[in-house]
């Protein structure tokens, strides 16, 4: 049985951002300001 789960691009954003803070031990509402989403571009490649 394959237990591996795939992650979406934005979840490994999200992991890599969440260990950065804690090596930086960021104030959690800065961590908290950095990481929000303000916009989205999608790009398509014919």
């Amino acid at each position: 049985m394959n237990t591996n789960k795939t992650i979406k691009f934005s979840e490994s954003v999200d992991f890599m951002a969440d260990k950065a803070f804690n090596v930086l031990d960021m104030d959690p509402g800065t961590a908290s300001t950095i990481k929000a989403c303000e916009a989205i571009i999608e790009l398509r490649f014919p």
